[in-house]
């Protein structure tokens, strides 16, 4: 799959015609990257998460709650 992002300007002709100058970039690559950084930053919250909660779990332990 390749994601790609457009950009056009279109014009009337004289004679009715439609003119479409513009341009194409594939951001495949830029998007992987991006999709790829998210998926680490949500690993690290849920293995923060779990810190978290285990730490909570020994310290209600070790107060007898």
């Amino acid at each position: 799959m390749k994601w790609v992002r457009n950009s056009a300007r279109y014009s009337l002709m004289d004679n009715g015609d439609v003119m479409i100058d513009g341009v194409a970039i594939d951001i495949s690559d830029c998007l992987r990257h991006s999709f790829a950084s998210c998926a680490a930053a949500e690993e690290r919250l849920r293995a923060l998460e779990q810190v978290i909660a285990q730490s909570a779990a020994a310290i209600a332990a070790s107060s007898g709650t």
